[in-house]
Order: structure tokens, then C-alpha cells, then sequence
């Protein structure tokens, strides 16, 4: 009896961290949504996040800085901002490179940015991916997946059939 109660118990402390890092995603991916377009709110999470070295909450401090790329007036900070942004999120995915998640914000990010930035070779592989992900059920966290097939749903780059794979 005290060694399933012991069992249990270091069980459960194992998982906290999981629990806990799943929990800090679904905020960060929700604190995204809602801030995205508030540039002061952009700046903040790009400072924040760097104290993180979880690889999707740097995925996430990338979006931030393309965000901000987006709300800059002037032509050499959008440069600054989208090249921050893009050297995060790559290297994140180079060592990282079946993360799904990394996958899915570059995937984001390529196709809706403009083509002469001349970020956006990569948008077939990773659509590649993310639909076989989605196709056999490789996506264990729900909340991911759910925002996952809502924006791909939208997206202009996958086709009617790549849509009803969704």
C-alpha cells in the first residue's frame, strides 16, 4: 500500500512540469489572440519571452516581433522586427524540426506575409506536415489542434481537399 502511494505520488510530481508547461502555452497562444495588435503589448511579450527557452514559447516571442514588424512606421524597424522574428522562429524549428507547433506559426507566417520579403520557402513542406498531422491524428494537445484547423481552415494556400482533410 505505501509503495502504490509513493508510486502515485512521484507520478504525480513528474507530471506537474508537463501540466504546468501545457497550461503556460495554452496562455501564451491565447495572450497572442488577444494582443497581437497592440504594438506596446508586442514589445512587452518579445522581452518577456526571451527568458524562456521552451521552443514554442520562442515560436510565440517570433510572432510577437513580426507582429511589431507590421505596427513600425518606419521602413528599417519592420526590417529589424521581421528579421528578428525570422531568425528566432528558424532557429527554433532547425532544433526542432518535428515540432508541429514551430511548424505551424512559420506556415502562418509565410503565407501571409508579402512574397517579396522572400520568406516563404518553406510553405510546402510545412503545409506537408501539418495536414499529415492533423490527417492521423499526431496532435495530442486539443487546444493546439483547435486553433490549428480554425486558422488553416482560413487560409488561402490549402485547397477545398486539403480543407475537408481538416
Amino acid at each position: 500500500m505505501f509503495k502504490k502511494n509513493l508510486i502515485m505520488l512521484l507520478f504525480n510530481f513528474l507530471m506537474m512540469p508537463i501540466e504546468s508547461q501545457n497550461q503556460k502555452l495554452i496562455s501564451i497562444r491565447q495572450e497572442f489572440e488577444l494582443y497581437k495588435d497592440n504594438p506596446s503589448k508586442c514589445l512587452y511579450y518579445i522581452n518577456e519571452l526571451e527568458k524562456t527557452n521552451i521552443p514554442e514559447i520562442q515560436g510565440y516571442r517570433a510572432m510577437f516581433s513580426f507582429m511589431m514588424a507590421n505596427h513600425s512606421f518606419d521602413p528599417f524597424s519592420k526590417w529589424h522586427y521581421f528579421l528578428k522574428g525570422k531568425k528566432i522562429l528558424e532557429e527554433q524549428i532547425n532544433k526542432n524540426k518535428q515540432n508541429i507547433e514551430l511548424r505551424f506559426l512559420r506556415f502562418v507566417i509565410q503565407t501571409n506575409i508579402p512574397s517579396i520579403l522572400g520568406y516563404y520557402q518553406s510553405t510546402n513542406e510545412d503545409k506537408s506536415i501539418l495536414l499529415d498531422a492533423l490527417k492521423n491524428n499526431k496532435i495530442s494537445d486539443e487546444d493546439l489542434k483547435n486553433r490549428m484547423i480554425k486558422i488553416l481552415k482560413q487560409n488561402k494556400n490549402l485547397s477545398e481537399s486539403e480543407k475537408n482533410i481538416l
